[in-house]
């Protein structure tokens, strides 16, 4: 197993690995199994280089493609390097209590997720405060829960149809999560 699918296959995990000088993070440490422990271990050499090389690659996009922007995050989605910055005459948000851009908060992932589906949703009559408000809790009538707040990392929405969105869970659990609440 090469390193690059070895990283694929923690992001499906839900792992984040990044370095910390010759350590390699993970997190969220509960995800981590003994045998992928062992896999990890096997093949730190590895992982460290490329681990490094995505590194390298995160300051060369920010230096070369986004010279005076603000480079918010560089994840691999996947397969391919997604990256999200914000560009450099746009004002930072404000701090009023309440997100300008809620979207930026989402994980990368879920957020490719849900761009990917959101012209069928659309199409389909789901209302986009369904599709991305991501608070759990507290939901309203005004702001009814969306499903960013239900889709994790790695989780996959396999259809969608007028009454239900249909998530297969990167545990391998099926949810249904319904167009009106």
């Amino acid at each position: 197993m090469t390193a690059e699918a070895i990283l694929l296959e923690a992001e499906k995990s839900g792992l984040c690995l990044r370095l910390d000088g010759e350590l390699i993070k993970i997190s969220p440490p509960r995800l981590l199994t003994p045998e992928f422990k062992q896999v990890l271990c096997a093949n730190k050499p590895a992982l460290l280089e490329a681990l490094s090389a995505r590194e390298r690659l995160t300051a060369e996009i920010k230096e070369v493609v986004f010279p005076e922007a603000k480079l918010v995050e560089v994840q691999q989605v996947n397969g391919a390097a997604a990256v999200a910055a914000m560009p450099a005459n746009e004002p930072e948000p404000a701090d009023n209590g309440r997100e300008e851009n809620p979207r930026s908060t989402i994980d990368l992932s879920v957020r490719y997720e849900l761009e990917n589906w959101e012209r069928q949703l659309v199409a389909l009559g789901w209302p986009t405060d369904r599709i991305w408000n991501h608070d759990f809790w507290p939901h309203s009538d005004n702001r009814p829960r969306g499903l960013a707040s239900v889709l994790q990392r790695g989780d996959r929405i396999q259809f969608a149809d007028n009454n239900f969105a249909h998530i297969l869970k990167r545990d391998g659990s099926r949810q249904r999560f319904p167009k009106d609440e």
